[in-house]
């Protein structure tokens, strides 16, 4: 897989998937750390989806597991990103996007709906947004993970 490989991908399809490119054990540690907090969620707002039908947005923690440095300075996603965006990127959420079992696709949206800033109301946002996923989870409220 070459840089110009994925930035092509990113634009024949709107998006690249980068297959086996961080540790099976990385991965691993932050799932099994968000699978609490993601039962928490459900057991408390499991009625209240905020993606749509049986999908959540949860925040993640900016602590290890579920934070690794490797997942945010990682020289060839950062390479792929700045050839397609430029090096004026910034973060601003790590979150996860969790759809469970009897979900719906969603649709392309946008995730700001209201002005940034009070002061600058009607500062245009940026027609893009850069979404890293670590694979989608299915989950079936009884039996977990599928």
């Amino acid at each position: 897989m070459s840089v110009e490989e994925k930035i092509a991908e990113l634009h024949a399809n709107g998006f690249c998937v980068l297959k086996k490119h961080f540790a099976k054990p990385l991965v691993e540690s932050c799932g099994e750390a968000f699978w609490p907090i993601l039962l928490n969620h459900l057991k408390e707002h499991g009625q209240e989806p905020n993606r749509g039908p049986n999908r959540y947005f949860l925040p993640m923690p900016f602590e290890p597991p579920c934070f690794a440095p490797e997942f945010f300075f990682d020289a060839t996603v950062l390479n792929i990103v700045q050839a397609a965006m430029d090096n004026r990127i910034v973060a601003d959420q790590w979150g996860c996007d969790v759809p469970v079992k009897g979900s719906q696709h969603q649709g392309i949206h946008a995730d700001y709906q209201r002005p940034l800033f009070r002061e600058v109301p009607d500062l245009l946002l940026p027609p893009y947004m850069l979404v890293i996923s670590f694979g989608l989870i299915y989950i079936d409220f009884m039996n977990g993970p599928i």
